[in-house]
């Protein structure tokens, strides 16, 4: 059972980036396209 559980650890561990990082880049882009949007309407 413990065997069990600290498979599960790494798997979550190793499989969560992969379901998060998708959306960190998209949180990532669209705060640039923003921060360019207002610092080009302000010239």
């Amino acid at each position: 059972m413990e065997d069990l559980k600290a498979i599960l650890t790494v798997g979550a561990i190793l499989v969560v980036p992969f379901i998060a990082a998708p959306k960190v880049m998209f949180a990532i882009v669209l705060y640039i396209i923003v921060y360019m949007a207002f610092r080009w309407r302000n010239f």
